[in-house]
């Protein structure tokens, strides 16, 4: 067991200039399968690990649960309106020379500023040229995934397809990054991505495919209506879900002409799932093993996470962008043995905005005015239990806004202006005038499927936090023109 957030450290923490620190970001991953959030089936060793041995948030959360946007909150610090003006997905394959968002200093920025050398490795997916947000070095894919022979760019500005398993080609990569770095006195800042358990999931080695059979899945209850299991539903221009799953741009976009077999269900689905959760464990598994190798591993920050959950069925809805937990809620641990002692906090709420701001507190390297998260290090390290600020808020690309605490969670609805595209709603204006105040309140605790919308008969819980969403929906700006060039601090 570890000890409770407010119990007295084990190790004195003092800020550490020169520690390494690599921030690990997986894709579409929700905590519920993982065993070290309590899952009985799936394996996931090295995560467990990974939580074992460092610091696990029992309740993390996304603050836009989708791909472009997840992923600029982490590394600006900021809300998806203030660092975008924008609250959906980019679709460049490969962003051109520029950065008409992110307009004050990112992660990288931060960190670059203060001594490191910044390398990208892995899915980017976020509407800025990567050395213009700080980065070095960097080799990424294009957005749309495939797990295997998949094409890549890299600085010299060369596009090419790198044989065989994308996430061994990333490996490799973190392997020669780490070799060039070990034994430097420069610390090093490695953002590595790992694509799944995103799909398709029909390209990832074959054992994983098969790991986990259809008897062996545990259903969340809420993928069941009026006794109905969610089944394989419409999405958009005649395409069905489970094929999406499957195949995913290939498929909806008509490359290829696919269908799942009849008696295919979402067990059969789930299991899939199970798998390419699996599948990214090994990769964090052989992650960390090539830190042990170097001798890297006991005084490098190492820091997982995802971008966002997906609803894989829960309220009959697919994917992620939705105030539900399977959707927000995110796997979030810090590991750095050197530093950091075992614990696992039960008594505050982290969210993604919050990660730059804790790492650059725990490397010693001054915070950006503009980051609008919190350092999470006093309780991390113990020192308290929880901060003054205990929610996290969510936007989505869909009007909805909510604000999560450790127990409840409320949403209000925005109005929505908006126009379909092939990837899923995009928001042609930004919604800001709330149209229903009164749109979901829940209480996570009791009703952890989120199956009973208390949203009209709300207590002082809910007035309390649908308050603080309303004064946040006010008061958070939004990024008006895009920028160009370096950031302005």
């Amino acid at each position: 067991m570890h000890p409770a957030a407010g119990a007295p450290p084990e190790l004195e923490y003092t800020p550490m200039p020169k520690t390494n620190i690599i921030v690990c970001l997986c894709d579409q991953m929700r905590p519920f399968e993982l065993g070290c959030y309590g899952h009985p089936v799936v394996q996931t060793p090295a995560l467990d690990a990974l939580a074992r041995e460092g610091v696990r948030f029992e309740v993390a959360v996304s603050n836009n649960p989708v791909c472009t946007p997840a992923r600029s909150c982490l590394l600006s610090g900021q809300y998806s309106r203030t660092c975008a003006g924008y609250l959906g997905n980019e679709g460049d394959e490969a962003p051109p020379f520029a950065r008409p968002r992110f307009p004050t200093a990112t992660l990288a920025e931060a960190l670059r500023d203060a001594g490191y050398r910044t390398a990208l490795i892995g899915k980017w997916h976020v509407g800025a040229h990567p050395e213009l947000l700080g980065f070095d070095e960097y080799v990424y894919p294009k957005f749309h995934h495939l797990n295997k022979n998949q094409l890549y760019f890299e600085k010299s500005g060369r596009a090419f397809t790198a044989p065989g398993y994308a996430e061994d080609f990333n490996q490799q990569m973190l392997g020669e990054a780490l070799d060039r770095y070990s034994g430097d006195a420069q610390p090093f800042f490695i953002y590595y991505n790992i694509s799944t358990p995103h799909m398709p999931f029909f390209d990832v080695p074959p054992e994983y495919q098969s790991m986990y059979s259809a008897e062996q899945v545990r259903l969340r209850e809420n993928v069941f209506q009026n006794g109905e299991m969610a089944g394989n539903q419409a999405w958009m221009n005649g395409k069905r879900w489970f094929e999406v799953y499957l195949w995913d741009y290939l498929y909806y976009q008509g490359t290829i002409d696919v269908a799942v077999p009849d008696d295919f269900t979402l067990r059969d689905l789930y299991a899939r799932y199970y798998g390419m959760v699996s599948y990214t464990d090994y990769h964090v598994g052989r992650l960390m093993e090539q830190l042990r190798q170097r001798g890297l591993a006991e005084d490098t920050l190492v820091v997982f996470t995802s971008d966002h959950g997906d609803l894989l069925g829960s309220h009959h809805l697919y994917n992620k962008d939705r105030l539900y937990e399977e959707a927000i809620r995110v796997p979030l641990m810090f590991h750095c043995p050197h530093t950091l002692a075992p614990r696992t906090v039960t008594t505050q709420v982290a969210s993604l905005i919050d990660i730059a701001p804790t790492v650059l507190s725990l490397a010693g390297a001054e915070t950006p005015a503009g980051m609008q998260g919190q350092d999470l290090t006093p309780v991390l390290t113990g020192e308290r239990a929880a901060l003054e600020r205990n929610w996290a808020f969510v936007e989505t690309t869909v009007g909805e806004i909510g604000v999560r605490s450790l127990t409840h969670l409320v949403g209000m609805q925005l109005e929505r202006d908006q126009h379909r595209t092939l990837e899923g709603i995009a928001l042609s204006a930004p919604p800001r005038r709330v149209v229903e105040e009164q749109h979901l309140y829940f209480d996570c605790h009791a009703d952890p499927y989120q199956m009973r919308n208390l949203a009209l008969t709300p207590d002082d819980t809910a007035r309390e936090l649908r308050a603080a969403l309303a004064r946040w929906n006010a008061e958070t700006p939004w990024m008006e023109q895009p920028v160009q060039g370096a950031h302005r601090k």
